[in-house]
């Protein structure tokens, strides 16, 4: 581990994150199948066996933007670090009807500051994939509470994202989101 300096061995038939998990390492999942790509490490050593869904190499370009997608759906369940970090250092999100342009860490604050989405729903998924650009497009389901006296409150945006497609494989660059609350 390169923080910690731990090693682990894994054996066959076990992954990772289990092994991380039975020695008590406070490791990032969630899904625990390989999907949501919030597991995702930095690898320091070796060649490892991906059996999952998200860097199996015989994924296609499409399927890689829709792991993407994915992934950031559950980031917008997990807080601010959790969005910025499937995001460029540059990236832009433009909130459509009021014109407002943030950078990533004002939108990773004004996504999850002072409220929480609590569930996240793509429907109607489109995606164009041109080279390292993919370009996204979505109706957003969301559930945020804004108040933990009341229950959560229904939005749903039309959603546009381009995706760069990097070393660490897909991180957002741009977003386009208009909002109509609630949904239907």
């Amino acid at each position: 581990m390169g923080k910690s300096g731990g090693e682990y061995e894994v054996k066959d038939g076990e992954s990772v994150l289990d092994v991380l998990l039975a020695s008590s390492v406070d490791a990032p999942y969630s899904c625990r199948q390989g999907i949501c790509g919030e597991c995702i490490v930095h690898v320091l050593a070796c060649e490892p066996d991906h059996r999952d869904d998200i860097l199996t190499k015989s994924t296609g370009p499409i399927e890689a933007v829709e792991q993407a997608e994915a992934a950031w759906l559950a980031a917008l369940t997990k807080g601010e670090e959790a969005i910025t970090s499937l995001m460029l250092e540059d990236s832009r999100a433009v909130h459509g009807p009021v014109g407002k342009i943030d950078d990533r860490e004002t939108f990773a604050h004004f996504t999850w500051t002072p409220r929480r989405h609590v569930f996240a729903k793509a429907e109607d998924l489109s995606i164009t994939v041109r080279g390292t650009t993919a370009i996204t497009s979505c109706l957003l389901e969301m559930h945020i509470v804004f108040d933990e006296n009341l229950p959560p409150f229904p939005v749903q945006e039309a959603v546009t994202r381009m995706w760069e497609e990097t070393g660490e494989g897909w991180r957002l660059a741009h977003l386009h989101q208009a909002k109509r609350i609630p949904p239907g």
